[in-house]
């Protein structure tokens, strides 16, 4: 096993950007619940040692680029969905959900899809999904020009000088610009130490259907097949069905 800086860049990048493109999706869905901020804190801990660990043990076992991640897309669905829910009927939804992903890649229903579903079918729902965050660039650059504008700019130049390790960078300038023009502000901030706040669940037969279904296929379509794809269209061969097939 062969590690680079480019790797590293590449890998860095992938978590900063998840995290600041969903995280704050993630602590509205927690506002929409009337969970409290030790609640946040305990989504966001639980999130990232769930992620973080699931993405080591498989990226290992299989020899791939594999990274475990929220569905931005289904928290998105959720901010909406989950108005007038109680936290602990919300916790059933998320474990019935993820149910139904668990048993559809155990009985291969998603190897399945995916021999049918054309690599560009899979590009084009990720450009999809990737779309909204292209066009917030223009707001941006309305309301900070000088910061959003060069960002822009050093994207493109940069991706033809350092390919590699274009975001690394961009990502450096988007902490480094707005500190150069006293831009940001840490009056509020403060650091503490998360706790775990356990919730039971509680299972609703109605909201399982009315949401947990709609945020399975939401995942499902929008982030798991079109993740799986891309792994494969880049040489990379996990198997969906793993368990069923042969011994861990």
């Amino acid at each position: 096993m062969k590690f680079s800086l480019s790797h590293i860049s590449a890998g860095a990048t992938a978590v900063f950007v998840g995290y600041s493109s969903a995280v704050v999706l993630i602590l509205e869905a927690v506002k929409t619940l009337n969970g409290s901020p030790a609640v946040q804190s305990s989504w966001l801990l639980a999130l990232g040692l769930a992620m973080g660990m699931t993405s080591i043990v498989l990226s290992l076992r299989y020899k791939a680029p594999i990274f475990t991640a929220w569905s931005t897309p289904g928290v998105a669905l959720l901010i909406v969905a989950l108005e007038g829910v109680s936290l602990s009927q919300a916790v059933g939804i998320f474990i019935f959900s993820s149910a139904l992903i668990v048993l559809f890649g155990l009985i291969g229903i998603s190897d399945r899809l995916i021999k049918y579903i054309p690599v560009s079918v899979a590009a084009a729902i990720l450009a999809g999904i990737l779309l909204k965050f292209v066009l917030a660039v223009m707001p941006a650059v309305y309301e900070q020009p000088i910061i959003a504008g060069s960002l822009v700019i050093a994207f493109f130049v940069l991706r033809y000088f350092t390919p590699q390790f274009v975001f690394f960078w961009v990502l450096l300038l988007a902490i480094g610009l707005p500190a150069f023009m006293q831009d940001l502000n840490f009056s509020q901030l403060t650091f503490s130490m998360p706790a775990w706040v356990w919730v039971w669940p509680e299972f609703d037969l109605s909201l399982m259907i009315g949401v947990g279904i709609p945020l399975f296929v939401v995942t499902m379509v929008s982030q798991n097949l079109p993740g799986i794809m891309m792994l494969r269209s880049n040489g990379y061969t996990p198997p969906c069905r793993h368990f069923l097939q042969q011994p861990v």
